[in-house]
């Protein structure tokens, strides 16, 4: 059983196997994962992440560059920072 039934999330945007985009960031549907949506420009995620035998890289890399290209068309927006 997928742990979002089991959980509430925000809408999921688009969806690449496990991985999930949402308003908020990227969440694993299968396991209690996330990545904000404030750090989806960080370079190493797929590097740490395809360390974990339960990663799909390729499905997790997919999610990353959509939340990226809907932070780009404003269907994400980024939190102001704090002053």
């Amino acid at each position: 059983m997928e742990i979002a039934t089991r959980r509430e999330l925000p809408a999921i945007l688009k969806r690449f196997g496990e991985w999930a985009v949402t308003p908020e960031g990227i969440e694993c549907l299968t396991l209690q994962y996330s990545i904000t949506k404030d750090s989806f420009d960080e370079p190493d995620w797929i590097d740490h992440l395809a360390q974990k035998t339960w990663v799909n890289k390729d499905d997790l890399r997919k999610a990353l560059v959509a939340g990226q290209d809907f932070i780009k068309q404003g269907i994400i927006v980024l939190d102001a920072p704090d002053e």
